[in-house]
């Protein structure tokens, strides 16, 4: 690679480094490109000779976590797990990755507060297209198969539950990242003792519901 070609893959990286930083800490609609554009150092014109809009620049981050979290799917996927522990390992990469990522975990939860409704499709398409891109289609792919291989109730709806175990998925990471986002004085109006372990409650409410698909 090139001097050139390499200091603008750097700079690039700068800007999503800021980017991500402010996303989480003021959400993706408070944020203008020309705050981000400050923080690296350029021209606010010269910002969009690396992304068109802010929101490409937003998709250019969740495409991050989409990597990521999808090439761990699949190998949970194609282990020799059997289909209801790779469903309980494919929710736990979720919430690993925000744990990893906290960043993360803020930027979608601002999303979904702060976006319009067009902007919301738009983002929904990045993550919902029907392939193997898509956690949806992985859950339901493993579905199929554990009915197939009669480790689950051959009568078992996989549209609903794929979709049930999607949203479980999503509402786990996002609840996990508001929790560990409290300061710990708020913490103590519902868990006084200290006796609460959420990891565990997700946990034990994703066990209640999976072990309902076994025969």
């Amino acid at each position: 690679m090139r001097l050139k070609e390499k200091e603008k893959e750097a700079k690039k990286e700068e800007i999503l480094q800021a980017a991500r930083k402010f996303f989480s800490e003021k959400g993706f609609e408070h944020t203008s490109m020309d705050e981000i554009a400050k923080k690296v150092k350029i021209a606010k014109g010269t910002i969009y000779l690396y992304f068109d809009s802010k929101q490409a620049l937003l998709l250019e981050i969740l495409n991050f976590a989409k990597k990521i979290t999808i090439e761990k799917h699949r190998g949970i996927i194609d282990s020799k797990l059997p289909y209801i522990q790779k469903l309980k390992e494919m929710i736990q990469i979720s919430l690993d990755f925000t744990r990893d990522y906290p960043e993360y975990g803020r930027i979608f939860h601002s999303l979904i507060h702060q976006l319009d409704m067009d902007s919301k499709e738009e983002i929904a398409k990045f993550f919902h297209t029907d392939d193997e891109e898509n956690l949806f289609f992985l859950i339901k792919k493993v579905l199929v198969l554990g009915v197939k291989e009669k480790e689950f109730k051959q009568d078992l709806n996989i549209a609903e539950e794929s979709f049930r175990i999607w949203a479980l998925s999503v509402s786990h990471t996002i609840l996990n990242t508001i929790v560990r986002s409290v300061p710990p004085a708020f913490k103590k109006l519902w868990d006084k003792d200290g006796l609460i372990d959420l990891e565990k409650v997700l946990s034990d409410t994703i066990d209640k519901i999976l072990n309902t698909y076994l025969k």
